[in-house]
């Protein structure tokens, strides 16, 4: 699993250097931290996990969350990184065999930022079909 988020941490972080300049942030983001950026949060898995000794595959999942203030900006870059990740992943540890698309919104915030902005949420799920040897 920490090859898989350690993967897509880069691949976003890479994608979205210019246009999220609050950065990408694990679970939440500090406060205080400039607008837009995205955090990123592992999903339990939802599905089976197989172990046939030669090798084991498992589903696991990553929630996406950008938060900007404004709605086209929170919208371009859900479409950025809904694009990049139909490209090859590259693993450390095992290989991806497919990519799912969950959840896919984008909505107001019921609170506004510190400055009485208002904040734009867009939300992406994938889920992973994750392939390794055992012991990985």
């Amino acid at each position: 699993m920490n090859s898989l988020l350690y993967a897509i941490n880069k691949l976003i972080s890479d994608t979205t250097l210019q246009i999220a300049p609050g950065g990408v942030h694990w679970g939440m983001a500090p406060e205080g931290t400039a607008f837009p950026y995205i955090t990123l949060k592992p999903l339990a898995s939802y599905d089976f996990e197989e172990n046939t000794g030669q090798e084991f595959t498992e589903y696991r999942g990553i929630r996406v969350q950008i938060f900007s203030t404004s709605m086209a900006i929170a919208g371009s870059i859900k479409s950025s990184i809904e694009v990049v990740m139909q490209d090859p992943i590259s693993l450390t540890v095992g290989s991806i065999l497919h990519v799912n698309k969950g959840m896919d919104d984008l909505q107001l915030e019921p609170e506004r930022d510190a400055s009485g902005q208002e904040v734009w949420q867009g939300i992406i799920d994938f889920q992973f079909l994750v392939q390794r040897n055992p012991g990985d």
